[in-house]
């Protein structure tokens, strides 16, 4: 605090020095006396301007605030209100027989103390397993869910196997708290640091949580600025879903990406193209572990080992590393390189996403143990969205 509220007693003592040192009328204030009451008063008054003065202060200087005088100066520099409780959320990967329904309503599923709803109906496919988003049902950081510990559906639908989160829940949250809000409200200079690119991404996240990146590939044959756009679990967004994501920019592109005439968006927004990866081997495995369970294994640890949200263009595929991935799963003995495929690294188009698609795997004579052909396998990986942005820059929303 720049101003430093001062006692009573020491501003009574100021007053009866600068008093005694302009006069030689008087040459003590005693206890009781009349001047030591006007002392008091002088000195009342004094730090009363002193407390309104700090209190100013503190409206100037979000680290001396507290409390309601920190949401005014978050009002003032135009940050975000005070974040209230909110409900975390999260994919959980659930596997059973390829059919396997989960329906949104009926099946919850619990884990940390929590219990989960799942937000949309959902059908294992013939790989065997899904992803499925779920939501807490109760605000707060007690939401937080680790991960590894949702783990039960209930009821448990015929077909079901077992469910488990890949990664941690994100989202909830309790009140902010005096300090937490302090420092978003320091950093708010920040926001106008936020590259056009980013800020684009972070306002498709808040108009689809779906949205996982946006990647700029350049001019079309129209001249307008190409934009492409991947979900989190890679499904492909619906004609519907990329016009509200560009109609809904508009206010967010520059002059360069707008109509002159119409002052309609001038990009187009398109969903992001994959480049296939098939693979192939051999191996021998441990009688006791069942073929189905390993497979599936190996193509979950294939598809974490590609991580969309690090991926950078011109980034290749290296084929030693994802040999080293399937030998390195719970029930695989032994797996001969000169059968596995891909046995090159593979470049990756800058304008794609790599993703693994066909997945044959086999015995040591050849004898297939299983196979999936011309199938994406399915995947999801948790996007980053910026609370702080979202309820400021992109309010309007």
């Amino acid at each position: 605090m720049i101003t430093r509220v001062t006692t009573m007693e020491e501003l009574k003592q100021l007053f009866v020095e600068t008093l005694l040192n302009k006069t030689d009328k008087v040459t003590k204030v005693a206890n009781q006396s009349i001047l030591s009451g006007v002392a008091y008063g002088s000195a009342k008054i004094a730090q009363k301007a002193m407390k309104d003065i700090a209190l100013v202060e503190s409206h100037l200087f979000p680290e001396f605030a507290y409390g309601s005088h920190l949401d005014a100066t978050a009002s003032r520099f135009g940050i975000s209100d005070r974040f209230g409780s909110a409900k975390s959320s999260t994919y959980v990967r659930v596997v059973g027989t390829p059919g396997t329904a989960y329906i949104a309503g009926t099946h919850t599923f619990l884990g940390g103390g929590q219990t989960f709803d799942l937000l949309e109906d959902a059908t294992i496919g013939s790989i065997g397993y899904a992803y499925l988003p779920i939501r807490s049902q109760f605000s707060g950081s007690a939401a937080m869910i680790e991960s590894f510990q949702i783990d039960t559906v209930s009821p448990i639908p015929v077909g079901h196997e077992y469910a488990v989160n890949e990664y941690r829940t994100v989202g909830g949250r309790d009140l902010e708290q005096d300090d937490l809000f302090r420092n978003r409200i320091m950093q708010g200079a920040n926001l106008a640091a936020t590259g056009t690119l980013e800020g684009l991404s972070q306002a498709f996240m808040k108009l689809n949580s779906s949205v996982l990146r946006v990647d700029y590939q350049g001019i079309n044959s129209n001249s307008q600025p190409v934009l492409a756009v991947a979900s989190v679990t890679g499904v492909d967004f619906t004609t519907g879903e990329l016009n509200i994501l560009k109609d809904r920019a508009l206010e967010y592109l520059n002059l360069i990406d707008l109509n002159y005439l119409g002052g309609l968006p001038n990009i187009e927004i398109k969903n992001i193209e994959y480049s296939p990866i098939d693979v192939s081997f051999r191996v021998a495995l441990d009688p006791s572990i069942v073929a189905d369970s390993v497979r599936k294994s190996i193509q979950i640890a294939l598809g974490k080992h590609i991580d969309w949200r690090y991926w950078n263009p011109g980034d290749r595929v290296e084929w030693d590393d994802l040999l080293q991935i399937v030998k390195d799963v719970r029930g695989v003995r032994y797996v001969p390189d000169q059968f596995f495929t891909p046995n090159a690294d593979m470049p990756i188009d800058p304008t794609t996403l790599p993703r693994f698609r066909g997945f044959v795997m086999m015995d040591l004579e050849g004898a297939l143990l299983s196979s999936s052909v011309s199938t994406f396998n399915p995947s999801f990986y948790p996007n980053d969205p910026d609370e702080n942005f979202n309820t400021t820059a992109l309010s309007s929303i």
